[in-house]
């Protein structure tokens, strides 16, 4: 049996007011002259019962949807992400929104999600495409973009991917390496991160005078990291930037099942810097990322764009090398 919601004239009736009063009261309505005692006693009603405004009800008296939508890339959910998603959500929460989640799959319009939602704004944790552009291009909806792609109507925050990868190639050619390789998913999944990463290792290369980067992917198994790393040595590779901590684990797995050593043998070097990193077999050097940082500042921009003026967090790397025994 559906248990039925519990409405304003519940919450009148328990507390022997009129509907009105019992919204004015939590409504906070300015310019009302109820008694303390009795709004507290509405509220004290409200509480007992369990009523929970209607969001709906609420946005056609504001004029404004008090929802935002937070559309997600089109790759498995990591740590990172969910930690993002997470901090996003609290904040705008604090300030009265529901952030709701949704992935947005490559080359999917999301216009029609966007319609029968109607949110206040939008915040893009991935791309945004072609197939985009009518809804994006409405003037009068907020967009903010954390990752590659083009500006929406409050531009981009930038979270590049190509720069993590470009301090990898740094940090291993500074330690004397000339062949340098990149271990990505063979998932196609992880392409829309994948990808960058891998031209942000070409691009620094081609700048660093290095050769081409040999590239292989893999899957997590043994036998993929195995054959991984033969390839890699294979080519004269000496140093690799993986894809993330992940796939370096993989690679440092397949040293190890090969009798092998980092950072002798083949020096490591991931992205994202997760907890395990440092409880590898050599201890995993990673590129860590000032996550913090970016969903503040896309934080910052969605609440700017809604009328709530906020200073976004100061200038800062969002990239450091934390260097461990792999690299």
């Amino acid at each position: 049996m559906v248990e039925r919601r519990v409405t304003v004239k519940d919450v009148a009736k328990r507390a022997g007011v009129s509907q009105a009063t019992v919204s004015y009261v939590l409504n906070e309505t300015a310019g009302q002259t109820i008694t303390p005692a009795t709004q507290e006693r509405v509220r004290e009603a409200a509480r007992d019962l369990g009523y929970t405004p209607s969001r709906t009800a609420r946005a056609l008296r504001s004029g404004r949807s008090d929802l935002v939508l937070l559309l997600l890339p089109d790759a498995p959910v990591g740590e990172n992400l969910a930690r993002m998603t997470e901090r996003f959500t609290d904040a705008m929460d604090a300030h009265g929104f529901l952030a709701v989640s949704r992935r947005k799959r490559t080359g999917q319009d999301m216009g029609h999600l966007v319609a029968e939602i109607g949110p206040a704004a939008v915040l893009c944790l991935g791309e945004l495409g072609p197939e985009d552009e009518g809804w994006a291009s409405a003037p009068s909806l907020p967009i903010v973009l954390l990752g590659e792609g083009p500006g929406g109507a409050l531009g981009e925050t930038s979270y590049a991917h190509d720069a993590m990868a470009m301090r990898q190639v740094d940090h291993l050619a500074d330690a004397g390496h000339r062949r340098i390789g990149f271990a990505r998913p063979r998932s196609a999944q992880f392409t829309v991160y994948a990808e960058p990463r891998a031209e942000g290792v070409r691009r620094r290369c081609a700048e660093r005078g290095l050769a081409e980067p040999v590239e292989v992917e893999l899957g997590l198994t043994g036998e993929d990291a195995v054959a991984a790393v033969a390839a890699l040595r294979g080519a004269g590779v000496t140093g690799v930037a993986a894809y993330n901590d992940e796939y370096a684990i993989a690679v440092l797995a397949g040293l190890r099942l090969s009798g092998l050593t980092a950072p002798t043998d083949l020096a490591v070097i991931g992205i994202d810097n997760i907890p395990l990193a440092a409880l590898t077999h050599p201890p995993l050097t990673s590129v860590a990322l000032d996550l913090n940082s970016g969903i503040d500042r896309a934080t910052a921009a969605i609440l700017t764009g809604l009328g709530i003026p906020t200073d976004p967090p100061p200038p800062s790397d969002p990239f450091r090398v934390v260097v461990r025994a792999s690299a």
